[in-house]
């Protein structure tokens, strides 16, 4: 319980300092490949107690960026499609850069998200399912801080997602830092 009230009293004051326009980026080259790996690997932990296992296929990968507030929106990501997933399931993570852009996909094989719920996904204390995202550790505030992190970073979050097979989340920020 203390854990789950620290983590929504900082989400509220991250989001609050975002609303404010006090909240400060940092600005420097990020490679966003090494930080993708290292997340991953930091919740390897939580995909082996959940067995889920964990795929990351990244090409090099730079932008400008805040890398804390990067590293939150991977380790958001990237938590969500282990806690959502099914025993034996799987979660792909690619990074790709292209045309300008750097694109990150985080796919899983797991529960999906029930098309009433869709729209609702990045908003602030939103619950597909509150008594199972509370038993899971879970703020509600995670993918609207994602949200906001990567459109102040110049860049769009979107997903698909199908109930029973699984969500897809796509990120796409401007390639740059090089």
């Amino acid at each position: 319980a203390a854990h789950r009230m620290k983590a929504s009293v900082e989400g509220l004051l991250t989001l609050a300092r975002a609303d404010a326009g006090t909240l400060v980026l940092k600005r420097e080259r990020v490679d966003l490949r090494k930080l993708l790996e290292e997340t991953a690997a930091m919740l390897g932990p939580l995909a082996l107690e959940r067995r889920v296992a964990v795929t990351v296929s990244a090409e090099a990968a730079t932008v400008e960026g805040d890398p804390d507030r990067l590293r939150e929106v991977l380790a958001n990501l990237l938590s969500n499609a282990i806690r959502y997933n099914r025993e034996g399931g799987r979660v792909e993570a690619t990074l790709q850069a292209a045309g300008g852009e750097v694109v990150l996909t985080v796919a899983d094989t797991g529960v999906g998200i029930p098309e009433k719920d869709r729209p609702h996904i990045f908003e602030r204390f939103y619950r597909v399912d509150p008594a199972r995202s509370r038993e899971a550790g879970g703020t509600g505030l995670g993918l609207s801080i994602a949200k906001w992190v990567v459109e102040a970073h110049g860049g769009t979050i979107s997903f698909t997602s199908r109930e029973g097979e699984g969500t897809t989340f796509v990120v796409r920020l401007p390639a740059g830092g090089t």
